[in-house]
C-alpha cells in the first residue's frame, strides 16, 4: 500500500512538502489507514482531521469518541461536526447515501477554508472506484458519467485510489492500527453493499481478473472522454449563449451534430447552470433529444432545473428564474422617475417640444393632449389589446408578442403603460397609434424605460 500510494501522490502531484491537509476520517479502515499513512509520510505535512457524525446510528457518538481518542494519540487538531442527514435527505428528496455525500463534501470544503487547508484528503480506494462504476452503469449513466473518480479535483485528493481494500487491511494489520466497523456496511439494503457483497464475488467466479479488466476499461473510457470533451467544448461554445443562470442552445446547430456530441453539449449546458451533473441520467438527455423538436416543449430536470423550447432555441434555466412578477398598477409621475420594483425597472417622464423628440425602443414620444387622465404602469393581463403605431385596427397583445418573437418567459416582465382609454405604450416595443405625435402636436410627453 505504501509504495502504491506514494506513486499516486508523485505521479499526480497531489501533495507538496509541509502542505496543510484536511483529512476526512470516519474511523473506518480506509480513513484510518489514510490518516496514519499521511502522518508517517516523509512530507512533514500539517494535518487537521475532520470527523462528521451523520446522526444516523446509535453507534455514531461512540465512533466520534473513538476517532477523537486516536487523533489525540497523534497530537493532531481535530474538528468533530454533527449534521442531521436524514432531515436533509427528506428536505431535498435524496437517498440517505446521496444526502450524506453532498453534506460531507460541503462541510469539507467549508472547513478547508476555516482551517487554511490547501488539500482535502479522502480515503476512496480501488474497490470504491469499481463499485462506483457499476452503480453508475446500473443507474443508466452516460459514457461521460462512467468516468472514474478523479484522483484530484480542486482541493480534493484521493491518495489511496490505486490501492485495493485487501492491501489496506494488510497495512492496518501490519501496523496494528485500530478502526471501527460500520455495521451498515454489512446490510444489503444499500446498493453499494449489494454490489460489494453479492455481485462482484459472483462475477469473479466467472473471471477472477474482473477488477483488473474493469479498471483497464475505465482508463480507456477516460482517454476517449478527454478527446470527446475537447470536441464537445468547441461545439458548445459555437452554439450556446449564457446569461446569468440561463443557457440558450441553437436548435439548428445542435441538430447538425452527431448524437454523441449532442448529448455532451446538453450536458455542458446543464453543468454550466448547476455546477454539476448530480441525478442527471441518460434518460433525461435522451428525452431532451427526442422531444425538443415538438412545437411546444417543456421538461423539468433534477436539481431544480427546467428545459424548454423558445422559437429556435433550447433554453435551460433554474426554475426560480421562471417566476412570474406580481404587483399592483403604479401611477406614473408626470415628471421624474417612477420605480416599478416588481419588474426591477423604472420609467422617467418629462414634457418637451415636438422638435426635440428622439425615437428608440426604450423611449416613447406621446402627444400629451391625447392622453386621458393619469398614466399607470402594470403587467399584461388576459384580453389586452391596443392599436400598434401605423395601424387602424386593434390587435391582441398576445399576437403582437408572437409576431415580435418576444419569448413567453419575458412577456410578463414587459411594463404596460395605460391611461383611462387603454394602453398607450408597450414599454420597450411599441406605442398605441391613438397617442402618436403629428404636425398638430403642441406638447410631447417623453417616457423612457430604465433598468433599476
Amino acid at each position: 500500500m505504501v509504495n502504491k500510494a506514494l506513486e499516486t501522490i508523485r505521479k499526480n502531484k497531489l501533495l507538496r512538502p509541509k502542505e496543510k491537509v484536511l483529512v476526512a476520517v470516519s474511523g473506518g479502515p480506509d480513513s484510518m489507514a489514510l490518516l496514519h499513512y499521511l502522518y508517517n509520510l516523509d512530507y512533514k505535512l500539517s494535518l487537521h482531521v475532520l470527523h462528521l457524525n451523520h446522526l444516523l446510528r446509535d453507534s455514531s457518538k461512540k465512533e466520534a469518541s473513538f476517532v477523537n481518542k486516536e487523533v489525540a494519540k497523534l497530537k493532531l487538531p481535530i474538528t468533530i461536526l454533527e449534521y442531521d442527514v436524514k432531515s436533509y435527505a427528506l428536505m431535498h428528496k435524496l437517498s440517505i447515501q446521496d444526502a450524506a455525500r453532498k453534506v460531507r463534501y460541503k462541510l469539507l470544503e467549508e472547513n478547508a477554508i476555516k482551517t487554511g487547508a490547501t488539500k482535502i484528503a479522502i480515503a476512496h480506494n480501488r474497490d470504491d472506484q469499481i463499485e462506483t462504476f457499476i452503480i453508475r452503469l446500473i443507474r443508466g449513466a452516460s459514457l461521460a458519467g462512467l468516468k472514474s473518480m478523479p484522483v484530484k479535483r480542486g482541493k480534493i485528493i484521493r491518495p489511496l485510489l490505486d490501492v485495493s481494500r485487501i492491501e489496506i487491511e494488510r497495512y492496518l494489520e501490519k501496523n496494528k492500527i485500530k478502526y471501527v466497523t460500520d455495521p451498515t456496511n454489512l446490510k444489503i439494503d444499500y446498493l453499494r453493499n449489494r454490489i460489494r457483497i453479492k455481485l462482484v464475488p459472483e462475477i469473479e467466479k466467472i473471471n477472477p481478473a474482473f477488477k483488473d479488466v474493469l479498471l483497464k476499461n475505465i482508463v480507456l473510457i477516460n482517454e476517449d472522454e478527454v478527446l470527446l470533451d475537447k470536441l464537445a467544448d468547441k461545439e458548445y461554445r459555437g452554439c450556446s449563449k449564457k446569461a446569468k443562470d440561463m443557457v440558450s442552445l441553437s436548435i439548428k446547430q445542435v441538430d447538425k451534430l452527431p448524437p454523441s456530441l449532442q448529448r455532451r453539449v446538453i450536458l455542458y449546458a446543464i453543468s454550466s447552470i448547476n455546477g454539476n451533473l448530480e441525478q442527471i441520467e441518460s434518460k433525461h438527455i435522451e428525452d431532451i433529444r427526442a422531444k425538443h423538436k415538438n412545437r411546444s416543449y417543456k421538461q423539468e430536470l433534477p436539481g431544480n432545473l427546467v428545459v424548454f423550447k423558445e422559437y429556435d432555441y433550447l433554453i435551460l434555466s433554474k426554475k426560480e428564474h421562471m417566476a412570474i412578477p406580481s404587483g399592483k398598477p403604479i401611477k406614473l409621475k408626470t415628471r421624474g422617475k417612477t420605480v416599478i420594483p416588481y419588474l426591477n425597472k423604472s420609467i422617467s417622464s418629462k414634457t418637451q417640444a415636438r422638435q426635440k423628440c428622439r425615437f428608440s425602443l426604450s423611449v416613447a414620444c406621446l402627444d400629451k393632449n391625447k392622453i386621458k387622465g393619469p398614466l399607470f404602469v402594470r403587467t399584461r393581463t388576459n384580453g389586452d389589446r391596443f392599436t400598434p403605431l401605423g395601424m387602424n385596427e386593434t390587435k391582441k397583445l398576445k399576437d403582437f408578442f408572437i409576431n415580435q418573437k418576444v419569448p413567453q418567459r419575458k412577456r410578463d416582465w414587459v411594463p404596460i403603460v395605460e391611461d383611462q382609454k387603454g394602453i398607450v405604450w408597450i414599454a420597450g416595443y411599441q406605442i398605441d397609434d391613438r397617442v402618436k405625435i403629428t404636425n398638430k402636436t403642441k406638447e410631447v410627453l417623453v417616457l423612457e424605460l430604465l433598468t433599476c
